[in-house]
């Protein structure tokens, strides 16, 4: 098999994205420095397209015990937004949901667009 000297940055977000979402909960430092590596070479081949936390919901559909761990809380996030009666316009509003949406979670379980 001829060895290759290029390779798909798609292909490198996906494998970035499914270690963002596998990987054991210990492996924080791996997580962000993947995220930070990843990031500038997005930018850079003007392939970046943002990211996003990933949220309680899609960690417990992998149902893998080791990953326990989440980017942001949106089960709780969502009970608020539903039951609510205060302005959601107001930022006082937007400051307590973001309190309890990113409270107890990981920021380096992310995903790239």
């Amino acid at each position: 098999m001829k060895s290759r000297k290029t390779f798909k940055v798609s292909d490198l977000k996906e494998e970035a994205n499914r270690i963002f979402l596998e990987s054991q909960d210990s492996y924080v430092q791996g997580r962000k420095a993947i995220f930070t590596f990843v990031e500038t070479i997005l930018m850079k081949t003007n392939n970046y397209r943002g990211f996003n936390y990933i949220g309680d919901d899609k960690i417990r559909k992998i149902g893998n015990k080791t990953v326990t761990t989440f980017g942001i809380n949106t089960t709780l996030r969502d009970m608020v937004l539903r039951n609510t009666s205060e302005d959601k316009q107001s930022k006082e509003f937007w400051d307590k949901l973001n309190a309890v949406s990113f409270n107890g979670t990981d920021n380096s379980r992310v995903f790239f667009y």
